[in-house]
């Protein structure tokens, strides 16, 4: 009975994994070996048979199993967000954000929103949304969202990450990636593909479709991608705060330039310089000529920050 049992469960595993020609012979050999029971040789057989069925069935079943965690692509598209940003001086620029509550909390890039004159989410299904400023964290580059509806696809957090963990990242234009985790730190990730240009803020989700970390930004030498890991939303504590502008800087007297003779900035620059494209070349060059007139005293360190922050953001789009 037993032998009949487990012929049986292979036989419908095997099938589900549309290997019919593998069932097909277990179950023949099965038919033949039991027409005469009562023989030693013939349970002899089915034996030796039971056993190497049993562990097809086992593997059979375990690849069933997995194959229900398969990522629900329009599960994350229903809890990813557009997010449009009209700054201040009138530049229209575009996010992501990801929806973790049903009444409608999400959460995106604080840089995305740092100098907004104006805000719009857009869903999948590009219903549009005004929306209230949360909090923020400046630390890790995040910023709450709120949008008035009271039913709403939601996300669910994941509990852990694990280094060569496949990971899916949705963003602007419903941009799909797919990568691993190949760098696991205590706070954030580090991702082996490039992103693109307005998925900063979208949501990087396991292959069960949980939030592990939010998109911030990019090496485009190294084409990997950095996020920060879901746990770190506790730090988004503080009241929202534009981030300082040129002509309400003033003179601060901070002419601290030694930034720019830090071994790990220069490590950086030293990659960056022997890279062919222009656009690099130009930042490194506001680099070296901001160092020079901090060090000569015509910008202040803050001024210096701010004009090299507006440049990168021109030239990479970060």
């Amino acid at each position: 009975m037993r032998y009949l049992l487990i012929i049986g469960l292979l036989v419908l595993s095997l099938v589900a994994k549309e290997n019919n020609t593998t069932s097909s012979d277990y179950y023949n050999k099965f038919i033949i070996y039991s027409k005469d029971i009562n023989s030693k040789e013939n349970r002899e057989k089915l034996q030796v048979l039971y056993s190497q069925a049993s562990k097809r069935v086992i593997s059979a079943t375990s690849d069933i199993a997995a194959s229900f965690h398969k990522f629900n692509v329009k599960a994350a598209q229903a809890v990813t967000y557009t997010v449009k940003v009209i700054t201040k001086d009138n530049i229209t620029g575009y996010g992501t954000a990801v929806a973790i509550s049903a009444n409608g909390k999400l959460v995106t890039a604080y840089h995305n929103i740092d100098s907004y004159k104006k805000i719009t989410v857009f869903s999948q299904d590009h219903k549009s949304y005004t929306v209230k400023v949360g909090k923020i964290s400046a630390k890790n580059d995040l910023a709450y969202l709120y949008i008035d509806t009271k039913e709403i696809p939601y996300v669910k957090m994941a509990k852990k990450t694990q280094l060569g963990e496949d990971v899916y990242i949705l963003g602007y234009e419903n941009l799909l990636l797919k990568g691993i985790i190949s760098k696991n730190n205590k706070e954030s990730i580090v991702i082996n593909v490039e992103v693109k240009k307005g998925m900063s803020g979208g949501g990087v989700f396991n292959k069960k479709n949980k939030l592990v970390a939010i998109l911030l930004d990019k090496d485009y030498l190294d084409k990997t991608s950095y996020a920060v890991k879901t746990d770190q939303f506790a730090t988004i504590s503080k009241k929202f705060a534009y981030k300082k502008r040129l002509l309400n800087l003033g003179k601060s007297n901070n002419y601290d330039n030694s930034y720019c003779y830090d071994k790990h900035e220069l490590s950086i620059w030293n990659k960056y310089a022997k890279s062919s494209n222009p656009n690099t070349q130009e930042l490194h060059a506001i680099f070296l000529g901001l160092c020079q007139k901090v060090g000569n005293r015509d910008l202040t360190t803050e001024e210096a920050q701010y004009i090299f922050n507006r440049a990168r953001k021109r030239l990479i789009g970060e």
